[in-house]
This record gives structure tokens, sequence and C-alpha cells, in this order.
């Protein structure tokens, strides 16, 4: 179910050697993309969901709006 949410919100998937069960990229804005990494949960871990920007965002937008484009892209994926 994320994944398709992932992908109508203009993600796509990447082919990393990294344990996780999904990694999809999101081009949020010119020069900013944001990673997304999950793992369901099992028996013994919950799911958990990382979201990284990469370094070089904080030298086009300052946090408030880094957390913002997170709030919106969070916001996407639970509206898809």
């Amino acid at each position: 179910m994320l994944k398709k949410a992932c992908k109508s919100f203009g993600g796509f998937q990447l082919k990393m050697d990294i344990a996780y069960d999904l990694a999809i990229q999101f081009d949020a804005l010119p020069r900013i993309s944001i990673l997304l990494l999950f793992n369901d949960g099992d028996d013994e871990f919950p799911a958990k969901c990382n979201v990284f920007f990469k370094k070089h965002a904080e030298f086009y937008l300052d946090p408030e709006s880094i957390a913002m484009v997170g709030a919106v892209l969070a916001k996407g994926l639970k509206k898809n």
C-alpha cells in the first residue's frame, strides 16, 4: 500500500543494497530530493520509516522549510 502511494505521489524505487523493505526517492523540488526508507513490522520489531534529505538541502532551504517539505510528503502519502 505504501509502495503504491509513493508511486502515485511521484516517487520511484531505488535499487540499493541496504536492509530495508522499501527505498523510494522523491524529487521534491529542483535540487531537493528525499529518500524514504521503510521496514515493515514483524513479531520482533515494529514498522519503521525514515526520511532523509541530501546534505546540500540546507544550502537551498532553511530548517523550517525542510520540515514543511517533509510534512507535505507525509500528508500526500497518507492521502494516497
